[in-house]
């Protein structure tokens, strides 16, 4: 990866923390203004700016029409949690996946939380999006407290795939996902849409005021010692069960 596009990607993370709903074609806008004021010569376009958020896994959260139709819906499944009343730990998993920036590229931090108790029951940091690497947080997840009834996930490759839907049958799990284009069900957001809401990536940052080359140093340390403080907070709820 050149230092240009590094730069650029470091912005688009920036840019997207501060503003959720900001598109392709808004932070496409975002990304010529600010670069520009250094050089003038500079243009990035939308076709750029897509790439680079989808490699980052990067989307605007707000309800949006369904434009498209998935490519393959082979392994596509329907949303099972509007209107169910998520009573009580392992009833409901969620998962997604999200990015940590490095001093070079990026890290994947993949992550499974009890909806129901807010517990994080499994996560893993990962150099690579495949779906081996979400499974292996799942088995891990399974290992240490049981299967839960349902996961939800939102329609990523890693989760539209035989490999996920053969894990999750294997353990009786039903599968659940967000449909494409709309908003975070109240159920899940604190989970989906920025898996860094299970870490306070926002509070993280605060704490290190503003600063965020901890992070970029030992990533796996910062996680995991917020992940206690925030296991601790939540543990009570989930060993109640």
């Amino acid at each position: 990866m050149d230092s240009e596009t590094h730069e650029i990607m470091k912005f688009i993370d920036k840019e997207h923390m501060e503003f959720l709903g900001k598109g392709v074609v808004g932070m496409k806008d975002s990304v010529n203004a600010h670069f520009q004021k250094e050089d003038p010569t500079f243009r990035i376009g939308e076709r750029r700016v897509r790439r680079l958020m989808r490699m980052m896994n990067i989307h605007a959260s707000y309800p949006s029409p369904r434009l498209s139709t998935l490519g393959s819906a082979t392994y596509v499944y329907p949303y099972l949690l509007r209107k169910m009343n998520i009573e009580r730990p392992n009833q409901v998993w969620s998962t997604d996946i999200s990015y940590i920036p490095m001093g070079k590229g990026f890290l994947y931090l993949y992550a499974i939380i009890d909806v129901h108790s807010r517990y994080i029951v499994s996560w893993g940091l990962y150099s690579t999006l495949e779906a081996s690497n979400a499974i292996e947080v799942l088995e891990r997840a399974i290992r240490r407290h049981g299967a839960p009834e349902i996961l939800n996930s939102d329609q990523g490759s890693q989760y539209t795939c035989k490999e996920w839907e053969e894990a999750l049958e294997r353990y009786g799990i039903k599968i659940s996902m967000d449909g494409r284009g709309r908003c975070k069900s109240k159920e899940t957001k604190v989970a989906n849409k920025g898996t860094w809401n299970i870490f306070y990536k926002g509070d993280l940052m605060d704490s290190f005021n503003g600063e965020t080359k901890p992070i970029f140093r030992n990533p796996q340390k910062v996680i995991e010692k917020y992940e206690k403080i925030w296991q601790e907070r939540h543990n009570s709820k989930y060993e109640g069960k």
